[in-house]
């Protein structure tokens, strides 16, 4: 088994290296150099920070690494703080800004996979069981309290269930409560960065709400400068400022005290694959959120223990992004990179034959059968009204998904054009979303699309760039208000008769909290019979609050 887990990693590291894929450049407009920091002031945004590499004169340097330890990540203005030693600040003080690059390099996370299954046991699927019965809140409804029963009579379990519907503020709240009332270390782990912060949030307002000392949460990784501004206690101590240490801990703040004293321990799956020899702990549970964005062979470094496991999620869903395409994956010796494609959910397959058995000629959206990983579902949203939760079961969930009674606020704004544009933009759509974003702009609203440059059309008319998302690069995001441009019929990303594309418009939609805006020519979508946004658009009212101001 670690033969093939290393022989995959091999494969897919090749295949992008050959394909001068996985290497996006992070545009640097300035760095600024103190005596024991650097501060890089950025164009473009970052998604993952443990791929982050700076190329200075023609050398690498991962991140990470001991004098370039990442501090914060300020999202809201584009800026990275690194803390450097005195070798990296007389490298800076003698580079000329055109000699540094700051790179998201794919590869250093693929080969950081290969180096732990290299140097680990092989995994296997988890046969401990934690066994206790454990304490239930009367805020917990049928549903939840069987998930929460079900996590501790079972080695291995799936809590499914779309946004709303609990799966984090209250099963896995109380799963790591009960454990944290003994004294037990758990970890949680997510496949992004937004997806971990997004989770760590909704934990700490749970626990503050009982009193429970944030000493005991430890976030690892470099934060966004937002998180690490509200929630300093929990952070990384690599990256807390001495001056902002004093005072809030009762014993010094470093590395291993931290781990000692720290009880629920969150991080991203490539975190936890980095920096899992670093930790040398061991824990009682693994929790993995958003399990169905998580790349199998991610997933698989979670099995070297043979704790308990919990996986949380929704495969109706994004998959995982995997940069070989499916046509190439059929070739050769390609097949091994199939374990970056398929998601978490597919480790008892896997791991239950030696060889990997068909794993490897599966797809994406096939049916995964489950034997050994006890499934429990969710069925009740909380988030979303009946109206929405009824389309969301019709044409994606078919399990008798319902929500509240209060409706949740559908509209549309008709942004019929007869202009044709060009692929994959649609600038009708564009200069609605500029005037939605001008009258939410004091609102936690987002705009999202399926398309890259539909997104970076929606930037070059002048909505904040920190407002634009494509629905992958959401993944993991929450806001009260979503804007929604779908430009155009497309197989792949919008045509709900396509079931990727159809997961891909559960994301969008599964982003809002209280109000959706679709931004479409209406009458257009409104003929398309079948199609998913069509029944979200029968259901919707026309927006009439915009006014349109000079363009």
């Amino acid at each position: 088994m670690k033969d093939i887990l290393v022989r995959a990693s091999q494969v897919y590291y090749d295949f992008l290296e050959q394909n001068n894929l996985g290497l996006d450049e992070i545009k640097i407009f300035k760095f600024v150099l103190a005596e024991d920091e650097i501060a890089f002031h950025l164009r473009g945004k970052i998604f993952s920070p443990e791929s982050l590499v700076l190329r200075i004169g023609g050398e690498d340097f991962e991140l990470g690494q001991e004098g370039l330890k990442q501090k914060f990540y300020d999202e809201k203005i584009n800026v990275l703080c690194l803390a450097v030693n005195k070798k990296f600040h007389k490298i800076f003080k003698n580079a000329k800004k055109e000699e540094v690059f700051l790179y998201s390099d794919l590869k250093f996370l693929v080969e950081n996979v290969s180096k732990f299954f290299s140097s680990n046991p092989s995994p296997v699927l988890p046969n401990k069981i934690n066994v206790f019965k454990p304490k239930i809140s009367q805020n917990a409804t049928a549903e939840q309290a069987f998930a929460i029963e079900s996590i501790f009579s079972h080695p291995i379990s799936y809590v499914w269930g779309p946004p709303g519907s609990g799966k984090t503020q209250v099963v896995l709240f109380e799963a790591l409560f009960n454990y944290i009332v003994l004294g037990k270390r758990v970890c949680v782990l997510a496949p992004t960065n937004n997806a971990l912060e997004q989770i760590l949030r909704v934990l700490i307002k749970k626990f503050d709400e009982i009193g429970f000392c944030r000493e005991k949460i430890l976030r690892l990784g470099a934060p966004t400068n937002t998180f690490l501004s509200d929630f300093i206690e929990v952070c990384d101590p690599l990256v807390l400022k001495k001056t902002a240490q004093e005072n809030l801990f009762s014993t010094p703040v470093n590395l291993k005290n931290r781990l000692e004293e720290a009880l629920v321990i969150g991080m991203t799956a490539d975190g936890f694959i980095r920096r899992y020899k670093e930790l040398g702990i061991k824990f009682e549970h693994i929790f993995l959120d958003e399990c169905a964005f998580t790349p199998l062979i991610k997933a698989c470094a979670i099995c070297v223990d043979n704790v308990p496991v919990t996986l949380l999620g929704d495969h109706k869903q994004l998959s995982p992004i995997c940069e070989m395409p499916s046509v190439e994956i059929a070739k050769g010796e390609n097949f091994y990179a199939n374990l970056w494609n398929l998601s978490a959910l597919n480790l008892e397959e896997f791991l239950n034959n030696r060889d990997g058995g068909e794993i490897f000629r599966k797809t994406q959206y096939q049916e995964i059968c489950f034997d050994q990983i006890y499934v429990v579902k969710l069925t009740r949203t909380h988030r979303y009204g009946d109206n929405l939760a009824k389309i969301l079961d019709e044409h994606i969930y078919k399990n008798g998904l319902r929500g509240i009674e209060a409706h949740t606020e559908l509209f549309y704004v008709d942004s019929k054009s007869e202009i044709k544009d060009e692929k994959h933009t649609n600038l009708a759509e564009a200069k609605n979303a500029l005037e939605l974003s001008r009258l939410f702009r004091e609102n936690d609203y987002a705009i999202l699309t399926p398309f890259v440059r539909q997104k970076k059309l929606m930037i070059e008319i002048g909505i904040p760039r920190d407002k634009v998302w494509t629905i992958h690069g959401s993944q993991g995001q929450e806001f009260d208000i979503v804007i929604f441009s779908p430009v155009s019929l497309h197989f792949h990303l919008t045509n709900s008769d396509n079931i990727k594309a159809l997961y891909a418009l559960n994301v969008a939609i599964s982003r809002i909290k209280k109000q959706l805006i679709v931004t479409c020519d209406y009458n257009l979508w409104h003929k398309m019979d079948g199609q998913f946004l069509k029944s979200v658009l029968d259901v919707s009212q026309p927006f009439d609050k915009l006014v349109f101001l000079p363009f």
